[in-house]
């Protein structure tokens, strides 16, 4: 009986084990509200498609409608502050990259979560300022291109996260 017992508890730490890798490997990922804590996000509705995104406090979003598109922009509710990240979301079937105008920027690709799917975000650096996009399917015809502009690597980093906080509710 004392080796039954043994054997049991063995298994079932061997199983704990396993659960734990298991469960840890997928948790390389922040979560939202580690995210919105770090960078002091609040959630805002992106109007009529029911998708939400959290934003910088003190951020506004303001919404351009076309026939068939939604331009959701973030950018400061005081334009006169300066160095501060701007983006903005495409929602429609027929998004287009932005090339920038400088031939000599530098180009990079980051790979990060949107809406839970690895996505690849191209950078490019034009002598310090920084813009960034990526283009997402999201249905058969429906796709988001995001967007963003910043005046830091680590504000790079900082558009990627609040792009990642992307979601449908």
């Amino acid at each position: 009986m004392y080796k039954q017992m043994k054997l049991n508890l063995y298994i079932i730490i061997i199983i704990a084990s396993i659960a734990s890798v298991a469960f840890s490997c997928g948790s390389s990922r922040k979560n939202i509200s580690e995210i919105e804590a770090a960078h002091n996000l609040k959630e805002k509705k992106l109007g009529k498609i029911g998708y939400y995104i959290s934003i910088p406090k003190g951020y506004k979003i303001v919404e351009t409608e076309g026939v068939d598109y939604y331009v959701y922009q973030f950018q400061p509710k005081d334009i006169t502050t300066k160095n501060l990240l701007t983006g903005g979301l495409y929602y429609g079937g027929y998004p287009s990259k932005i090339e920038p105008e400088d031939k000599s920027c530098k180009t990079k690709v980051i790979e990060a979560d949107l809406l839970d799917k690895d996505v690849d975000w191209q950078v490019f650096d034009c002598n310090n300022a920084y813009s960034v996009q990526t283009i997402i399917d999201i249905d058969d015809w429906a796709k988001f291109h995001a967007f963003g502009n910043a005046q830091s690597q680590e504000d790079v980093q900082t558009l990627i996260e609040i792009y990642s906080t992307l979601r449908k509710k």
